[in-house]
């Protein structure tokens, strides 16, 4: 039963974090590409 439970929280949790990392990530790449524009 417990293991079940666990299942089900991954199914929920797992796209929303997935898409917390993703933006996250693009903010980064944002970041970088502005510091390279300001460094030249």
């Amino acid at each position: 039963m417990a293991q079940e439970t666990i299942t089900d929280l991954s199914l929920v949790f797992t796209p929303d974090f997935e898409l917390i990392l993703g933006k996250q990530l693009h903010a980064r790449l944002q970041i970088d590409k502005e510091i390279r524009h300001l460094d030249r």
